[in-house]
């Protein structure tokens, strides 16, 4: 039987104390014989994400991280509505 890969998911609008919370996280998964895709969806202000995604990125984890912030977002959301083909699908 296939093992199916296993998220874990941190939401956040305070950046600047995800560091840590990935550090812990990383370490208990990786002492328990895990490794998880990681992932951060970020809805902190564009100030604060050019102050400390910076910061975040020198993390150095066991585990795959993945950061999902207000422009992935905006690229996303880009793409589905030019999928749609419906303006009036649109959120805006």
């Amino acid at each position: 039987m296939i093992e199916p890969e296993r998220y874990f998911v941190i939401p956040t609008h305070r950046l600047r104390d995800v560091g840590d919370t990935i550090h812990e996280y990383d370490e208990h998964f990786w002492r328990n014989g895990h490794s998880p895709q990681m992932m951060i969806f970020d809805d902190s202000t564009p100030t604060n994400e050019e102050k400390y995604l910076p910061l975040l990125e020198q993390i150095k984890t066991r585990s795959d991280l993945f950061y999902v912030g207000p422009r992935e977002k905006e690229e996303f959301l880009f793409y589905v509505n030019s999928r749609l083909r419906n303006k009036r699908l649109e959120p805006w």
